[in-house]
């Protein structure tokens, strides 16, 4: 059971809702249970797939809206009990959301087809880490593979190209109810994301001239977007040769696989004597800010009084301002070793690493 572009002479898929549990021939029916669940029979009558709808209609009606989303709702009521939107296979059209619903617990991501030709799901998500600032991660299976950097003053820092562009308008909710993304584009624009087999996440739209998808962007740009590359306290520069160095006050952990250009291992302090009454902050500026295992952000006090905040606990490694919204407050915290840092030359952030004075 799927959805696909109506006009569109080349058949796109962008919603499966069987995908892991395709029927064994073309035999199968589409209709309401007792309940008023949408329920996918086989050729033999038993359910396939079933709607996981909030709760029973009496009288059902299922629709299939202009927007792409399938719903399902109660004849007279308002809402819906069900949407395809809430379940993304591997595409992100305009309306649709990735990200958490807090009061539910529902987690809309994208999931990659096995191949080409299997929508089953494959190796790949792609959707919304909510904690701290929100940032948008591509993982193959539980690894790490990609991070866009995180979300505040209307834009993702350090991913230029998830910023606003004559094609499409990013849209970003971060409150107590929910963190999305989703976008939305110019009447005249068909437009999709599409998390591939292969765990590349890009940006088409559709070309009636040429009666083709035209890829606009891919969202990772270059190798220092492959997550933690140049590992602990690791720098990616794409401009440099070779791309990694440790940050200025490390070394690499293991030299001798530094010269063989394998950087994974990352860096340590050249001076171990930190965490200290004589400790002071390094200043990096221009770079997309790191992750780290652990870290915490206070949206309510002045941003002038970050480094304060991270000086009061030994532990904290590193801080920067956010100054969420140009309101002058604002600031995360991070705990345990830094990675996936990079240079960047637009949208770049500056942040503070806990360094000895002598340094």
């Amino acid at each position: 059971l799927g959805i696909w572009y109506k006009h569109i002479p080349k058949q796109t898929v962008i919603w499966v809702a069987n995908r892991d549990k395709p029927l064994v021939n073309s035999g199968g029916s589409l209709t309401f249970s007792n309940n008023g669940k949408l329920i996918l029979l086989s050729h033999t009558g038993s359910v396939v797939w079933s709607s996981n709808s909030s709760g029973p209609a009496r009288n059902p009606v299922a629709h299939l809206l202009d927007s792409g989303n399938f719903v399902l709702k109660d004849y007279g009521n308002e809402g819906h009990l069900w949407e395809s939107f809430d379940y993304p296979s591997d595409t992100l059209i305009p309306g649709m959301k990735l990200g958490w619903n807090f009061k539910t617990g529902l987690n809309r991501h994208l999931t990659s087809w096995k191949s080409s030709s299997n929508p089953s799901s494959g190796e790949y998500t792609y959707g919304v880490d909510p904690r701290g600032i929100p940032q948008l991660f591509l993982h193959k299976g539980n690894k790490k593979v990609f991070r866009s950097g995180p979300w505040y003053g209307q834009q993702f820092k350090g991913d230029p190209v998830l910023s606003a562009n004559p094609v499409f308008k990013p849209i970003f909710v971060f409150d107590s109810d929910e963190v999305s993304y989703s976008y939305e584009t110019k009447d005249t624009i068909v437009s999709r994301f599409v998390l591939s087999q292969s765990g590349l996440i890009q940006h088409f739209s559709w070309n009636d001239h040429h009666s083709s998808w035209f890829s606009e962007f891919s969202v990772q740009g270059d190798r220092c977007d492959d997550y933690g590359l140049c590992g602990a306290y690791g720098s990616c520069n794409i401009k440099s040769s070779p791309v990694c160095k440790c940050l200025k006050g490390f070394d690499p952990k293991l030299p001798q696989e530094w010269e063989k250009n394998e950087w994974s291992g990352g860096c340590v302090r050249k001076n171990s004597q930190v965490f200290s009454n004589g400790d002071t902050f390094k200043q990096f500026t221009g770079m997309k800010l790191p992750d780290a295992a652990e870290f915490h952000t206070n949206y309510t006090i002045s941003s002038d009084h970050c480094e304060a905040e991270c000086s009061m606990n030994c532990s904290c490694v590193a801080y920067a301002k956010l100054d969420v919204n140009a309101s002058g407050k604002g600031c995360i915290v991070w705990f345990g070793d830094l990675f996936d840092i990079r240079e960047v030359s637009v949208n770049g952030e500056d942040f503070y690493v806990r360094v000895p004075a002598s340094e």
